[in-house]
């Protein structure tokens, strides 16, 4: 197999695991929400693990998916202490001849509080969960995931066009 047709595969590859990390994402975030109205109303320790790990769990599939661009395209993966947030905040901005931005600017600071919360989640074995900073950050996470999940539609949608383009 040539190089081009081996490229041509694995980019095919990232844009179809892209769609189904977006499938993914769609039912995390359906959960979440399905979850914020029980919270205000009756939060008991049972609902606050579910969405907590929720949260966690949406935040890592976006991570794990700008690695995994990264990985592919061939970018240096950032690294260092602030890695976490330097994948994410360089995911909003293009890398010329290499790829466009995945993501908007708009979503990084909500997805930075996100980013924080799975950092105290992952540290939090003796800590019990505050429903108001739940809910805060379920709110956070249903006003960027629609946003997250275009921004991920779009970059498959050039992943695609550029597939096309080494067909010729």
């Amino acid at each position: 197999m040539l190089a081009e047709e081996r490229r041509r595969l694995e980019l095919a590859r990232l844009a179809s695991e892209l769609l189904a990390d977006a499938s993914v994402l769609e039912s995390v975030a359906r959960g979440c929400a399905e979850a914020q109205p029980k919270l205000r109303q009756s939060p008991d320790r049972a609902l606050l693990c579910m969405l907590a790990v929720d949260l966690h769990r949406y935040f890592t599939a976006v991570e794990n998916v700008l690695e995994r661009v990264e990985r592919v395209i061939g970018a240096l993966p950032p690294v260092g202490p602030s890695w976490h947030k330097d994948l994410l905040v360089g995911a909003s901005r293009e890398l010329a001849d290499a790829r466009p931005a995945i993501l908007s600017p708009a979503v990084i600071p909500d997805l930075e509080a996100l980013l924080s919360f799975r950092h105290f989640f992952r540290h939090a074995y003796a800590v019990e969960f505050d429903a108001v900073r739940l809910d805060e950050l379920a709110a956070r996470l249903a006003r960027v995931h629609g946003q997250v999940v275009a921004d991920l539609h779009r970059f498959v949608a050039h992943l695609q066009a550029v597939v096309s383009g080494m067909r010729s």
